[in-house]
């Protein structure tokens, strides 16, 4: 079996994939759980590093910041 690990979406990642990815034993927090839209993207970049998990993200702002 592939190794998980956790993961922590902005809201640019849409409710199916996390549905999918919950439903296969994948550790997903959704962005949305949590903030309000439109909440910075180094928000959501510290967040995910505080918390060890792998930012996922269909945004390409976030290519700046990471």
């Amino acid at each position: 079996m592939a190794v998980r690990f956790p993961l922590y979406t902005d809201a640019d990642v849409h409710g199916p994939l996390i549905i999918a990815l919950r439903a296969r034993g994948w550790d997903v927090v959704r962005a949305i759980e949590f903030y309000s839209q439109g909440t910075a993207d180094t928000v959501h970049f510290e967040r995910a590093a505080n918390e060890n998990r792998v930012l996922v993200s269909n945004d390409r702002d976030m290519e700046v910041i990471a």
